[in-house]
């Protein structure tokens, strides 16, 4: 078989040949091969053909502002604050990583980069409703920044009666969290910088049976419950969520009134979670996947709604599965996760684990590739993850060679660092250590160190969620 490439010779396609792209696919710009048709909304709002489901879902965030309507649903995968500079490692293209969609997104041939442009310009003559789905579809394309900065504070405490001016305030202090939340959180006064005082606000004064009211405190049982490890704040806030959904104005139709609770049993899983009542945990998310399974999709924004509801459920069944030591229900899981989404890299990275925790290795090593490969936002920890298990399956040249990679995309990375000095002697380049070290010293010159934190949970001097809200 002869290696063609068609930045070298024209290839002409034949009867045995590849068939063309289809007509109307244009190039990426810059080149960015596959990966770049992959996230190609990301670069150029382009309807996607292809890609995850959070790639798919730029399309419908762009098309409600289009129309002028707010999401009825939040989309569920939010990406890290590293995404597009990442995404920019990854297709060699460092305007992607620009913090203003201005400098960041390139004109495609069906202008919808130039709408969001006369968008931004005119934000101020928006309607509330199209400036809440502006500033969703800022953050789906990894602009939280960009969008706070645009839209600014939340007003006065008055407004959040009105559902456009919480659902904004909502969206705006989600980004915030996701801004702030890699590491831990703690109130005013004490050595961590973010408190989720406006989600709290929110969960407080927003309409009762408003989304703002139910997304701010499952978003709240998701921090107290993932990062603080605090029962009682998320047993708070998962009355104040349940209370909202029985209020809330879902259009009387059956899919999205279920496709929330489905959403909101999730959230709240994390009480019995902490508390260790392993059976509550099992029935809440039983009845999630039920609910999850039987919604009935009207139309293609819905079916992409469903399944990705499904597909993190099943993410979150896998990690129950795992809690509870069963591996062989976690693995079940989390391949059916991967099938309904497979070109999400964190799929993969969760099965990687799975085999990993089976020891698996020769399949944990894959999985954890393929993650890699997918991009951006997972693959420095996964090419680390996948040179962990290349070590462990005695293939030291394999592994050095994915600890390289995930410093090609995160030049900080010290565990990489430290596992190629190691490594490199026996693989018999041992003169490259130290220019791997010196890689590191650069990229970490000039950063504070990081202060101690301790666990990643609340500061016991600090008051309970529900001792803030009543002063």
């Amino acid at each position: 078989m002869r290696f063609k490439s068609v930045s070298t010779v024209e290839v002409a396609f034949g009867a045995d040949d590849a068939l063309p792209p289809p007509a109307g696919i244009e190039a990426p710009a810059g080149g960015q091969g596959p990966l770049g048709l992959l996230y190609g909304p990301y670069l150029d709002l382009r309807e996607a053909r292809y890609g995850a489901l959070h790639a798919r879902g730029v399309d419908l965030a762009f098309r409600n502002v289009e129309r002028g309507v707010p999401p009825f649903h939040w989309h569920q995968q939010v990406h890290p604050p590293a995404f597009r500079p990442l995404l920019a490692r990854h297709l060699n293209a460092p305007p992607v990583a620009a913090v203003s969609p201005r400098d960041a997104l390139a004109h495609g041939g069906d202008g919808r980069t130039g709408r969001l442009l006369e968008w931004l310009d005119h934000v101020r003559d928006l309607s509330v409703p199209r400036r809440v789905a502006l500033a969703k579809l800022l953050v789906k394309l990894g602009f939280d920044r960009y969008a706070l900065e645009l839209f600014g504070e939340p007003g006065p405490v008055g407004r959040l009666g009105d559902d456009g001016a919480a659902d904004l305030a909502y969206i705006l202090a989600a980004a915030r969290s996701n801004l702030a939340t890699g590491y831990a959180i703690g109130p005013p006064g004490t050595s961590v910088t973010y408190w989720p005082g406006d989600l709290e606000r929110l969960a407080r004064e927003a309409p009762p049976g408003s989304r703002a009211r139910m997304s701010a405190a499952m978003l709240l049982c998701v921090l107290f419950g993932k990062i603080a490890k605090d029962a009682d704040a998320v047993a708070r806030y998962a009355a104040v969520a349940r209370a909202a959904h029985d209020r809330l104005d879902t259009g009387g139709g059956p899919f999205h009134r279920d496709l929330l609770r489905s959403q909101l049993l999730r959230a709240v899983s994390f009480e019995p979670m902490l508390r260790g009542d392993r059976d509550a945990v099992t029935a809440q998310l039983d009845e999630a996947e039920e609910l999850a399974r039987g919604l009935c999709a009207g139309d293609p924004d819905q079916e992409l709604l469903r399944a990705e509801n499904l597909a993190t459920l099943m993410e979150t069944r896998t990690r129950e599965a795992q809690w509870r030591g069963d591996l062989d229900l976690a693995e079940a899981r989390v391949r059916e996760s991967v099938a309904l989404n497979e070109l999400d890299p964190m799929r993969h990275i969760v099965l990687g684990e799975v085999l990993k925790q089976r020891g698996d290795w020769p399949g944990a090593a894959a999985a954890f590739e393929r993650s890699a490969r997918l991009g951006p936002s997972t693959s420095p920890v996964a090419w680390f993850m996948a040179g962990y298990a290349r070590e462990r399956l005695g293939d030291p040249e394999h592994a050095v060679t994915c600890y390289l990679s995930c410093l090609a995309l995160d030049p900080g990375a010290v565990s990489a660092t430290l596992r190629l000095r190691e490594l490199l002697p026996r693989t018999g380049l041992p003169g490259l250590a130290e220019p791997c070290l010196d890689h590191l010293r650069s990229a970490l010159r000039g950063r504070a160190p990081a202060g101690a934190t301790g666990p990643r949970r609340l500061w016991d001097a600090a008051p309970r969620a529900g001792e803030r809200a009543a002063r």
